[in-house]
């Protein structure tokens, strides 16, 4: 919720999404402030009469405080948005101790339909009108532009200061949590510090000029494959294809910090690990394979698909290890892993597995070959379930320690899959071309009603580890994923023949959160001011180097090949730091490794792709922070095109004209040799 300071423009919608995550209101409210505070005298109110009749007769600002009952009371805010006499909004949770239980709605980005306009039920009308409703009107504040800030008193916070509220002592209150998550945690004050090193530049601006953070938007698709080599390259048939994949939050309003990414840490974490450790047993070193593997990760936001019709482009257009002269054209099913670090607990660890039923149940063709145009029909169901079995056949033969339960179980109402999924816009591309896609996504959350959960699909406050356990968690998931694609994807279906042992998911968690700086990533990236570094480089340079060759020596630059990248240093003091460490001798490294990264973003407009599109957060007016966003039709850049060449045309034309005239009005002198007078040539030594 952004009010008083913004720190981005928005993008339109029709555009992109949301630049920078929206805060749920679902025990995690944004806020944000007037810099460098809001001030003004305390009206408290348990209840909306009174609360209407004070502010009507207040005379001066107020900070209004009011318990969770009347914040969800779509009338109540709409009343408060617009009375000029609000400075700042104040919200108890759990309610006043004298209020009736209340128990808060579930929170949702969009009241018209529970995955709003980008995402692959936007077109279906029976996934809008859900009873119970997923979208309540009272608490669609993900969206709301307020104008002031609105602070959630929880947990701690709220033991502390709710004491007598009817009859507390305090006149004034000073709301100074601009641009900050509500609980007072190392996160919020994260967020505190980012903001509050921007405005500081910002008054400083004349003598030292801000820097300008420029990013492509989306960031970089990371693909790595394992591929059968036992086919032909043209063979024209079956050449099925599993796609893991998890997105990477890399363009948050908490970009440029490791948190910004903190919701999917743990998915990411997981795949990683998995990925190292199964692309490194022979078989699948060797290309013994009877179906091609890929993992993917998306540089997708939540709710807004980047990197998802990204990847769409790139497989439709061929480009997925085109490279290699065996790009990948089809995909029979999805893995796709979201919010897995906060399990329930009860002896065993319980996971979940969505699909949205009604595509698992389609009768159709499952992947769509498309150069050669052919299709392969099968039971979408078939795949669906043959990928449940090989995932519970490898959690029961790992102990138990990892239970799978179905987390998309039929019932009066369809079972929707949560907004955020990235599949979703794999799903809508296969739907268009008549191909259900196989899918099936792993979560720590049933697929019944997502957004009732304080936890689902983000931690925002909630520290890591969340439990002692939550790393062992982490592994056990991780070699159950690991070997299911090894019984998936080998030619004898055999199980892995040995857990993961090396890169596990409880280091880079720690790495990730709490140690930017430890040895593991040390040498896979190199961070700028300490801090500056995207998760989704990390994961490639780590997925680079842990599945990769490392070559004696690099080789020409001519002779790199499609898949040689080279590692090297960017400043002296780098160099000197990697010199002191390991075995690093300061010079390049270069590495053979089925890693690659995906096309630049693109835009579609009317079905087309768009010329590319930046955003630069810098200064604007001296006062904020905003995005500036640029991108012109394939008809406008076609327009300026053709009007550069005539203005050039025109231009020389003229010039040539005005050269021409001129040589007539200034003649040019000379000396006059007389007819008896000869004239030498002189040598210049």
């Amino acid at each position: 919720m952004l009010s008083g300071l913004e720190i981005f423009e928005d993008i339109p919608d029709k555009n992109i999404s949301h630049c920078s995550r929206k805060l749920s209101v679902n025990s995690a409210f944004g806020c944000s402030s007037k810099y460098p505070s809001s001030t003004a005298e305390v009206l408290i109110s348990e209840n909306t009469e009174n609360l209407y009749k004070s502010l009507k007769e207040s005379a001066s600002l107020r900070i209004v405080v009011i318990p969770l009952s009347i914040f969800v009371n779509k009338d109540a805010v709409s009343f408060l948005k617009s009375s000029e006499k609000i400075a700042g909004l104040f919200v108890f949770s759990p309610n006043f101790p004298t209020s009736n239980n209340f128990d808060p709605l579930p929170f949702s980005e969009n009241t018209a339909c529970p995955n709003g306009n980008f995402t692959f039920y936007n077109n279906t009308q029976r996934q809008c009108n859900v009873i119970p409703s997923w979208n309540p009107p009272a608490t669609e504040y993900g969206f709301t532009s307020w104008p002031f800030p609105v602070v959630l008193a929880d947990g701690n916070c709220f033991n502390t200061y709710n004491v007598k509220p009817i009859d507390d002592t305090r006149c004034f209150m000073e709301i100074r949590n601009y641009m900050s998550a509500v609980n007072s945690t190392q996160t919020c004050y994260n967020r505190e510090v980012l903001l509050s090193y921007r405005l500081d530049v910002m008054l400083q601006f004349i003598l030292n000029p801000p820097p300008t953070f420029c990013n492509q938007i989306g960031g970089m698709n990371t693909v790595l494959r394992a591929r059968a080599v036992t086919k032909s390259p043209q063979a024209e048939e079956n050449d099925p294809t599993v796609l893991v994949l998890s997105r990477v939050d890399a363009l948050s309003m908490f970009d440029r910090r490791a948190t910004s990414g903190l919701s999917v840490l743990p998915a990411v974490s997981v795949l990683i690990s998995a990925a190292v450790h199964l692309l490194n047993q022979p078989d699948v070193k060797a290309g013994r394979l009877r179906k091609n593997l890929l993992f993917a990760l998306l540089d997708n936001e939540a709710l807004s698909f980047m990197g998802s019709q990204r990847f769409l482009f790139d497989l439709s257009q061929g480009h997925i290890a085109q490279a290699s002269g065996s790009p990948i054209k089809s995909i029979e099913s999805v893995i796709e892993l979201t919010g897995v670090g906060l399990p329930k607990y009860e002896d065993k660890s319980i996971y979940y597995l969505l699909s949205d039923i009604e595509i698992a149940k389609q009768v159709s063709s499952i992947f769509l070959l498309l150069q050669c145009k052919q299709f392969y029909h099968f039971q979408t169901e078939n795949v669906t379930s043959a990928i449940w079995k090989s995932l519970n056949d490898s959690a029961a033969s790992q102990g138990g320690q990892v239970v799978l339960l179905n987390g998309s179980v039929p019932g009066p109402e369809p079972m929707l899959l949560p907004p955020s999924v990235s599949t979703q816009a794999l799903l809508t591309y296969y739907d268009m071309q008549g191909v259900p896609l196989s899918h099936t996504v792993i979560s720590d959350r049933p697929g019944r009603s997502p957004y009732a959960d304080e936890w689902i699909d983000s931690f925002l406050d909630k520290k890591w580890p969340p439990t002692p356990e939550a790393g062992e968690h982490l592994l056990q998931l991780a070699n159950v994923l690991a070997d299911a694609l090894h019984r998936l994807i080998t030619k004898d279906s055999k199980p892995i023949p040995q857990p993961i042992s090396g890169l596990k998911p409880a280091e880079l968690m720690h790495c990730f959160l709490h140690n930017p700086g430890c040895e593991l990533l040390r040498l896979t990236y190199e961070p700028v001011d300490g801090h500056g570094w995207r998760v989704s480089h990390i994961a490639a340079r780590l997925l680079m180097g842990l599945t990769g060759e490392r070559l004696k020596e690099c080789p020409p630059s001519k002779d790199y090949g499609s898949y040689t990248y080279l590692y090297g240093c960017e400043s002296l003091i780098l160099c000197r730091s990697l010199r002191n460490s390991l075995d690093y001798n300061g010079t390049n490294w270069c590495y053979k490794s089925l890693m690659e990264t995906s096309t630049s973003f693109f835009f579609l407009e009317g079905g087309a792709v768009a010329s590319p599109g930046w955003v630069r957060s810098a200064l604007y007016e001296n006062k904020r922070y905003v995005r500036l966003f640029r991108s012109s039709s394939p008809h406008e850049d076609g327009v300026s095109l053709a009007l550069g060449i005539l203005l050039t045309a025109l231009i020389g034309s003229v010039a040539y004209v005005l050269r021409r005239f001129s040589a007539h009005i200034f003649v040019k002198p000379y000396d006059v040799i007389p007819d008896n007078q000869v004239v030498l040539p002189v040598n210049v030594m």
